[in-house]
């Protein structure tokens, strides 16, 4: 993508550069995220047990924005919860199967 970059640059259309460097830095963002996403644990893939397992566990560790997100998404609906595992995927990745946290909950429990 340099290439391209410099070539723009060299043929006096620094818009066109910053506008092409632009586009880029967004594909690598957006590559990022969706290497990140293929690669969490996926809400929709979870048991119900293990999305039980979940909440607890954000609940036990989580600061007090984790502890209310997981009391509200307790309190949602299917869709609702849905809604909140896809928007949150980092919180699934940071407190749900696959993590010490979640394995610590587990433990205890049983």
């Amino acid at each position: 993508m340099s290439t391209y970059l410099d070539t723009l640059h060299r043929a006096g259309d620094p818009a066109g550069a910053a506008e092409a460097a632009a586009a880029d830095a967004k594909a690598r963002v957006l590559a990022h995220y969706q290497r990140e996403a293929a690669q969490a644990p996926q809400w929709a893939g979870m048991s119900s047990e293990e999305r039980r397992q979940m909440l607890v566990t954000m609940r036990q560790y989580g600061g007090s924005f984790v502890s209310a997100l997981a009391d509200a998404w307790v309190k949602a609906d299917a869709a609702h919860a849905d809604v909140l595992g896809r928007a949150f995927p980092e919180l699934v990745t940071r407190y749900g199967p696959g993590s010490a946290m979640f394995a610590a909950v587990v433990e205890a429990r049983s």
